[in-house]
């Protein structure tokens, strides 16, 4: 709930670094779980990992229906959707033999590992958004000036 109500802060500008962070936190709560001498600190991070990934959830929404084009815009959620699901079934037909061969702390490791290489290959994702917005303000700035000039 933390992320979703935190989602509602999130502008054009911002979603591509929630993007990159929520994972990258998602990884290293993770991999936190991994290393946790205790339980009750693993609680603690799988709040923050939920928390991070409705963050995800609703920058991810937010681009595709923004850079969407209205005429396939239900096949692309559809297709994004579809991913999503056999990502899930994979590892949950996947998480049982994994267990069995490494353990949890390594399952929660790789897991981690996982959201770290996550971020990292979100980043052009970040730079492209970046990119975008400085490209729109000079357009901006560009179809400004010459009011200004008259004014």
């Amino acid at each position: 709930m933390l992320g979703s109500l935190a989602g509602r802060k999130l502008r054009e500008e911002t979603e591509g670094r929630a993007l990159v962070l929520g994972s990258a936190l998602i990884g290293l709560t993770t991999a936190g779980i991994a290393l946790s001498p205790t339980f009750w600190p693993v609680l603690a991070l799988l709040a923050l990992s939920g928390a991070a990934d409705a963050l995800i959830m609703v920058a991810d929404r937010s681009i595709q229906q923004r850079r969407t084009p209205d005429a396939v815009r239900s096949r692309v959620v559809s297709a994004s959707e579809a991913m999503v699901t056999l990502a899930l079934t994979a590892g949950f037909a996947l998480g049982g033999p994994i267990l069995e061969l490494v353990g949890p702390r390594a399952a929660y490791a790789i897991g981690g590992l996982g959201g770290l290489v996550g971020a990292l290959v979100l980043l052009p994702v970040l730079r492209a958004s970046q990119m975008r917005a400085d490209v729109e303000l000079v357009t901006e700035e560009q179809m400004a000036a010459p009011v200004r000039a008259a004014g």
